[in-house]
């Protein structure tokens, strides 16, 4: 079996060359990245424009839900490409970077990959199952929720924590048929996969 998404954001391809800040993909808004590290070394690169006061939310998924072997790096970077905020392993290998930006202007958002079993080499990795999902946005964007858990068959009312959120609580329901013992939550008004746990008891 293989994961479905879907987003709540335009879906956006990656187009080559991206690799350096002079070649970067402009996005126009917010945006769901589908892309491929297609080979050794190499490096995507994306801009998005940003109002002073805006906080950036970049969020890559790769590793941990679509199996992909890479270690993957985010960066968001001045538009000459100074790394402004990095980020590794914020979701076990899969990372997630947030700047909230001083000035308006155009910010670009580098990813790049080492593979996700170690080995001799300290080159960036890429190939051809080196998938991944990235999403920028200067939106909302959910990250966790308390509480963890949800009992089943019970609504529950839900506090969002993220960034830029327009509602940061929700509602959500799991019938008492529903035999999951995890799941992800997505929000109406913003992105981002909310892990919860489902349970029989309060």
């Amino acid at each position: 079996p293989r994961p479905f998404f879907v987003g709540s954001f335009p879906e956006v391809a990656e187009v080559e060359p991206n690799n350096n800040f002079k070649e970067r993909q402009q996005l126009s808004g917010p945006a769901v990245i589908t892309g491929k590290l297609q080979k050794q070394n190499d490096v995507d690169v994306f801009s998005i424009s940003a109002q002073a006061g805006q906080t950036i939310v970049a969020s890559v998924i790769a590793h941990e839900l679509l199996g992909s072997p890479m270690d993957a790096v985010l960066q968001i970077c001045t538009e000459s490409g100074t790394v402004l905020v990095q980020n590794h392993d914020c979701h076990g290998l899969d990372p997630q970077a947030t700047y909230t930006v001083p000035e308006a202007g155009n910010y670009l958002v580098r990813h790049f990959a080492f593979p996700s079993e170690p080995n001799s080499t300290i080159a960036f990795s890429g190939g051809d199952t080196y998938l991944y999902r990235l999403t920028i946005t200067t939106g909302g964007f959910a990250d966790h929720a308390l509480p963890l858990a949800v009992q089943r068959g019970k609504p529950a009312d839900l506090k969002l924590f993220g960034w830029n959120l327009p509602s940061p609580a929700a509602v959500i329901e799991v019938p008492a048929t529903d035999v999951r013992e995890n799941l992800f939550f997505q929000p109406q008004d913003a992105a981002g996969l909310v892990p919860l746990a489902i349970v029989n008891h309060p």
